[in-house]
């Protein structure tokens, strides 16, 4: 291939025409019973993961020792228990709706609460940082004496799974609203009288 030939494929390519996809209430639902599928398990796999660091949480407390220490893995461990709780009060959808025409406002309504769960996410994971800075000075501290480095890289690590589930949530919250917004542009041109 010459070098005319590999200019001209950005114009070709352009050029091409844009696969429309026909949005049918049948698919539509089919979508929003795999995302029901989808934030159920999801949800699940988040409770039974934060009552087992609930448990592992609590046993290291009883088992280590210093006051400092002991504090900051159950300030964590009260972190996770409460995550449980607001997980299963926010973010556990309401009933998939039997009839096909109630499944899109139900399928935009869960699109939007799994937003802005998403979206508010990073706040309650930063809620666990007062609880592991107090272990990272813990482990610094009479009895457990770890090196003060250890500790820094520890709070690295932390900070760098902190930012990059912020970025994580945002960009899913950022692919959730396009799909609102397609929904929405479809569920408009179907009240003017198009079908879709």
């Amino acid at each position: 291939m010459t070098k005319v030939d590999e200019d001209q494929i950005p114009s070709i390519w352009r050029l091409q025409p844009v696969p429309k996809v026909a949005m049918t209430p049948e698919l539509i639902r089919a979508r929003a019973a795999r995302f029901e599928r989808q934030i159920r398990n999801r949800i699940r796999i988040d409770m039974l993961l934060s009552l087992g660091l609930v448990l592992w949480l609590v046993v290291a407390a009883v088992m280590k020792e210093g006051v400092v220490l002991r504090a900051g893995l159950l300030l964590v461990a009260a972190w996770a228990l409460t995550g449980v709780f607001l997980t299963r009060l926010v973010g556990m959808p309401d009933r998939f709706p039997g009839e096909p025409s109630a499944s899109t406002a139900w399928y935009i309504r869960h699109l939007e609460r799994q937003r802005d769960y998403m979206l508010s996410a990073p706040w309650g994971i930063g809620l666990a940082y007062p609880g592991l800075i107090l272990i990272l000075i813990g482990y610094a501290m009479p009895p457990i004496v770890v090196s003060w480095q250890h500790s820094v890289v520890l709070g690295g690590v932390f900070f760098f799974v902190y930012f990059a589930s912020v970025i994580y949530c945002k960009l899913v919250a950022a692919r959730w609203q396009q799909e609102i917004n397609s929904l929405r542009s479809l569920k408009g041109s179907a009240t003017t009288g198009d079908e879709f």
